[in-house]
C-alpha cells in the first residue's frame, strides 16, 4: 500500500507538512495588528491527534490520506499515529486520548457520553452542508452501529461481514457451478471438496479453529435465532434454534469429516493459500493478505448458508471514526472525520479492500465482482437485530455475554458436552447477568422509546 510513515510529532514535523498557501497564510496573519486579529483567527491552523490501531499496512495507507488532507490546507494538521489498542482504556480514563481515533462497534457502550470518553457528533453531523454528513446517504445497519443511547458516536468508515472465501478453482475441479445456500447442500458441497489419504489431510473443506464462536453467531442468525428476550429479562442463547446450530457446526467436524478434528487440528493443515483448505472463514476484507501470500488464486466470495428456520439476518462489523473528550478544537477535527468517512470514502474502500458506507458507491464497478457482489448485496438487503450481543453496542454490559459463549461452543466442539448442556450453562450464566442489571436495563428500555 501507498504511503510514507512518519507521526508528525515535533514542531518542524507539523509545519513542514503545512502546504504553501497555508503557509503563506500564517506568514501574513503573524504581520497583522491587533486590529486585524479577526482575520488572523481564521488563518489559525488546528492540531488533530489521531490514533488507530491496526497493521503496517493500513498504518501507510491511513497516513497517505492524513498527508493529502493536510496539503490541501482546510486549518487542519492531522498527526496521525498507530499505537497498541490497549493504550486506549486507560488514556481514556485519564482524559487524554487522542483528538480521534478508529474505534469498532463495541466501544460506544464502554466510552460513550462518558468523562473522557467518546463524545456525541449529531450536532456536527446535522451541520449544514459542507460542514455536515449527510445521515440518509449512508446504509442504516453500518451507521447504526455507533448510535448509543439516541446519539451518534462515530461516522463509519467502512463494514464488512463474515463470510467464506473460496477457491473457485477447485470448486471447478469437483463440478460445483451452484454456490450452496443451505444446510443440507452446504454439506454435500463439502464431501465433494474433501480429500483425503487415509488419515492423511490433502484438503480441508474448512478452517474452523477450535474457537467456534463468532461461526455459531453468523450461522445462527441464519437460522433465525434471537439473544434474548425483548425486555431483557431472559437469555434465548439456549432455545432450541440457537443448539440445532451448535449442533450443526460440532457435526460438520465430528460427523461430516469436513475438517481435521479439534485433537489433531493444526493450522497449517487448513491453510487456505496454499491449497489446504477450499474455503476461508473470515471474510472477503482478508483477500489482500492471502493474495499476497498466493497471487494466482481465483477468490469468490461463499455466504453463510441458512439454516431450517432461515432469516436474512448478519452480523455486520466495521469501523467508524470517533472523536474524543479531550479534543479541544472540535469543530476543526470533525472536518477530518468529514472527510475521511464521506469525501474520500469510495477512494478508502477501495484501497483497503472494503465495502463503503454510503449507499451510491455501492454502485461502483470495482463493487460488482463475484468476490464483492455477495457481500454488497447481504449489507443492503439483510438486517440487523435489536439484540445481537455479538457486539457490544447493543445494550448495556452486552460484551460481559462472550465469554460464557466461548466456553459453551468450545465445550460442544471438543465433546465435553453436548451442545444443549453447553448452551443451558451459558444461558444460566446470562440469566445471572441480567438478573444483576435488571434495574439498569429497565432504565436502558425507557430510553429507547
Amino acid at each position: 500500500m501507498a504511503g510514507t510513515t512518519h507521526h508528525l510529532n515535533s514542531r518542524r514535523g507539523v509545519l513542514g507538512a503545512v502546504s504553501l498557501p497555508v503557509m503563506a497564510g500564517l506568514l501574513a496573519a503573524c504581520g497583522r495588528t491587533e486590529g486585524s486579529a479577526s482575520g488572523a483567527k481564521s488563518q489559525e491552523v488546528a492540531k488533530v491527534t489521531f490514533w488507530q490501531y491496526q497493521d503496517q499496512g493500513t498504518t501507510d495507507l491511513f497516513q497517505k490520506y492524513v498527508d493529502a488532507f493536510n496539503v490541501e490546507g482546510r486549518g487542519t494538521q492531522v498527526q496521525h499515529e498507530r499505537v497498541e489498542s490497549a493504550k486506549k482504556a486507560p488514556a481514556a480514563a485519564a482524559n487524554s486520548m487522542a483528538d480521534l481515533d478508529l474505534s469498532n462497534p463495541n466501544h460506544p457502550v464502554s466510552f460513550a457520553g462518558r468523562e473522557g470518553g467518546m463524545i456525541a457528533l449529531d450536532g456536527y453531523i446535522k451541520a449544514r452542508a459542507p460542514d455536515g454528513v449527510p445521515q440518509g446517504e449512508y446504509l442504516p445497519a453500518p451507521w447504526g452501529l455507533y448510535t448509543w443511547k439516541g446519539k451518534q458516536y462515530g461516522v463509519p468508515l467502512q463494514a464488512a461481514i463474515k463470510n467464506f472465501i473460496y477457491n473457485k478453482d477447485e470448486f471447478a475441479e469437483v463440478g460445483i457451478t451452484k454456490l450452496p445456500t443451505t444446510w443440507p447442500d452446504f454439506v454435500e458441497v463439502g464431501k465433494k471438496l474433501v480429500r483425503k489419504q487415509g488419515d492423511v489431510w490433502l484438503r480441508s473443506f474448512l478452517n474452523f479453529t477450535t474457537d467456534l464462536n463468532r461461526p455459531w453467531h453468523e450461522f445462527s442468525y441464519r437460522n433465525n435465532t434471537k439473544r434474548v428476550n425483548d425486555d431483557l429479562t431472559r437469555s434465548l442463547v439456549n432455545s432450541p434454534e440457537s443448539v440445532q446450530t451448535l449442533q450443526y457446526l460440532v457435526d460438520l467436524t465430528h460427523v461430516h469429516g469436513l475438517q481435521p478434528k479439534p485433537e489433531s487440528y493444526a493450522p497449517e493443515l487448513v491453510d487456505f493459500a496454499t491449497g489446504r483448505a477450499a474455503t476461508f472463514w473470515g471474510g472477503f476484507q482478508n483477500a489482500t493478505q492471502i493474495l499476497k501470500t498466493n497471487p494466482s488464486l481465483k477468490l469468490g466470495t461463499l455466504l453463510v448458508p441458512f439454516g431450517p428456520t432461515p432469516a436474512k439476518v448478519t452480523g455486520i462489523a466495521g469501523e467508524c471514526l470517533s472523536m474524543w473528550d479531550s479534543c479541544k478544537a472540535r469543530e476543526q477535527a470533525f472536518r477530518f472525520i468529514r472527510y475521511m468517512c464521506y469525501e474520500k470514502n469510495l477512494s478508502w474502500a477501495k484501497d483497503y479492500f472494503i465495502i463503503p458506507v454510503r449507499k451510491a458507491d455501492l454502485a461502483d464497478p470495482f463493487y460488482k465482482s463475484d468476490l464483492m457482489t455477495p457481500v454488497v448485496e447481504t449489507l443492503q438487503s439483510h438486517v440487523y437485530l435489536r439484540w445481537m450481543y455479538d457486539l457490544g453496542n447493543t445494550f448495556p454490559h452486552a460484551n460481559e455475554f462472550a465469554p460464557a459463549i466461548t466456553t459453551a461452543a468450545k465445550e460442544a466442539y471438543t465433546l465435553q458436552k453436548s451442545p444443549k448442556q453447553a448452551l443451558d450453562g451459558a444461558a444460566d450464566a446470562h440469566n445471572a447477568l441480567l438478573a444483576q442489571y435488571a434495574g439498569e436495563l429497565k432504565q436502558f428500555l425507557a430510553e429507547q422509546r
